[in-house]
């Protein structure tokens, strides 16, 4: 049990740092536009790549912060019947469904960090304007995003499997 806090202290600290970098991909996307907007209007001379950094700023603030979401608890959920379940069984389907969601995240992982080695060894730029940058950064970055939620997932589960398995304690009470 000390090492599974360890470890999600750990993992904690990762999503948390990562949360915080989404935090600042905002406050560095609303910089960006502002900035670009202005430089237009006002100068007739807008930021060079203001599209393509924004599309890679967006990527950033969708994922960076999924596995911190998970940890937290702020994921978006709609508890209408769940509160209608008796505890157990409530553990129980929270098991399955999280168990669904980390297959079904872990074959998301797979395949967009394959996506960005490939990128990544292939050299591949975005070049739809005279701003050329790497294609595999944001899906690195979107591969590092849903690894964070995968780990958090993993975390989870095994906390909730340990909250149907009676402690000696709580044994050793009810007799």
């Amino acid at each position: 049990m000390r090492n599974l806090e360890k470890i999600l202290r750990i993992i904690e600290s990762i999503s948390g740092i990562m949360y915080l970098l989404g935090a600042i991909s905002i406050c560095a996307l609303f910089l960006l536009m502002f900035g670009d907007v202005s430089g237009r209007f006002l100068f007739n001379s807008p930021i060079r790549g203001t599209t393509e950094i924004s599309e890679y700023l967006l990527v950033a603030i969708a994922f960076l912060s999924l596995g911190y979401a998970q940890l937290k608890g702020i994921h978006i959920r709609v508890e209408t019947f769940l509160i209608l379940i008796p505890k157990k069984l409530r553990t129980v389907l929270n098991i399955f469904f999280s168990l669904v969601a980390l297959t079904f995240f872990v074959v998301m992982t797979l395949q967009i960090a394959d996506r960005a080695y490939l990128d990544w060894a292939n050299k591949i730029l975005l070049s739809r304007t005279t701003v050329r940058l790497p294609v595999w950064w944001p899906s690195f970055i979107a591969a590092l995003g849903c690894t964070l939620l995968v780990i958090s997932l993993g975390v989870q589960i095994v906390r909730q499997i340990l909250t149907l398995i009676p402690r000696e304690q709580d044994v050793v009470e009810s007799e």
